[in-house]
């Protein structure tokens, strides 16, 4: 596996982390204090010329005098997060915390134009996306699908970083099989939610999910196609997507499929990993338990024209 690197200039190391903390002394109101720790070598102190690397789960500190030093603030998933930044030309910083704060899903500058595709009247469907969309705030299935996936694969890529280089292109991964790992994903959690008639995607089993990523049902979600309304402006798949779906040979297939499936399952395992349990005595057992980015994401990613898309 290749290393993820970022080389830091002044400004980033300067910024550093900020600590936050309330202090309450006797006979006194609770205090708000900050601080700000700038980044260096821990070794040398050196502050110049410092670069991030990343490993597995693991990451370090290098500086100009060949210090390799582990950072107890640096981990794995705080350096993807900035070779994401780097990549895609946005400001450098860090991101505080230890969770993922960044979509790290690449966009692809493509026609984002809507596929056309038939309606038809089904009054069973009809209700169960109007009762979908009053429990999640007037948003539709497909919507919440497409957040969701995308969300995951950005915790996913974030902390393993098989996937990140197998979908990132700043560790020589490609942007089209991270988006169409979305894609597949967002179609098994619509999949799961209408057969079960769910009206959360957190509700839905972990298990439910995986099975429809798994070698022998996956081929089902080629056909699948969230209904589209003529009335309403409301994602549903790219045209592109169609194309991409019915078109792809076997390979390509099945490199979205298990990149999908990989996704749903190395967030599963991490969550099992946090709370100190071996993945193989127990199991996740539904969606909502998965962890997710800090950022919430708006549809301008995929609804937007090419002209229009952000980094």
């Amino acid at each position: 596996m290749m290393y993820e690197l970022v080389h830091l200039p002044l400004s980033v190391t300067d910024q550093g982390f900020e600590h936050s903390f309330w202090e309450r002394r006797p006979g006194a109101a609770e205090e708000w204090h900050s601080f700000k720790e700038p980044l260096n070598c821990p070794e040398c102190t050196a502050t110049r010329g410092l670069r991030l690397v990343a490993h597995g789960r693991a990451a370090h500190v290098e500086c100009p005098l060949g210090h390799q030093r582990p950072d107890g603030l640096i981990s794995a998933r705080i350096v993807r997060q900035m070779s994401h930044l780097a990549h895609t030309g946005q400001p450098l910083h860090l991101p505080q915390g230890d969770l993922v704060r960044i979509m790290m899903v690449p966009r692809l500058v493509e026609d984002a134009s809507l596929a056309r595709l038939p309606w038809e009247r089904n009054p069973a469907l009809d209700r169960w996306e109007i009762a979908f969309e009053v429990a999640n705030h007037d948003t539709l299935p497909f919507t919440v699908c497409l957040m969701e996936a995308r969300s995951l694969t950005s915790v996913a890529m974030a902390d393993d970083g098989h996937l990140f280089e197998r979908l990132h292109p700043a560790a020589r991964g490609s942007a089209v099989d991270a988006h169409m790992a979305v894609a597949l994903l967002a179609l098994a959690m619509y999949a799961a939610a209408r057969s079960a008639g769910a009206l959360a995607v957190g509700d839905l089993p972990v298990q439910t999910v995986a099975d429809l990523l798994g070698p022998d049902r996956a081929p089902e979600l080629k056909t699948v196609r969230p209904r589209f309304r003529p009335q309403a402006s409301v994602p549903h798949l790219r045209a592109a997507d169609v194309a991409r779906l019915t078109g792809a040979d076997r390979p390509q297939w099945e490199t979205w499929r298990e990149a999908a499936a990989d996704v749903v399952a190395f967030v599963a395992e991490d969550v099992l990993r946090e709370r100190h349990r071996n993945p193989r005595e127990g199991a996740v057992r539904f969606m909502h338990y998965l962890k997710h980015t800090w950022e919430s994401d708006a549809q301008t990613w995929y609804t937007a024209p090419a002209s229009e898309q952000p980094a």
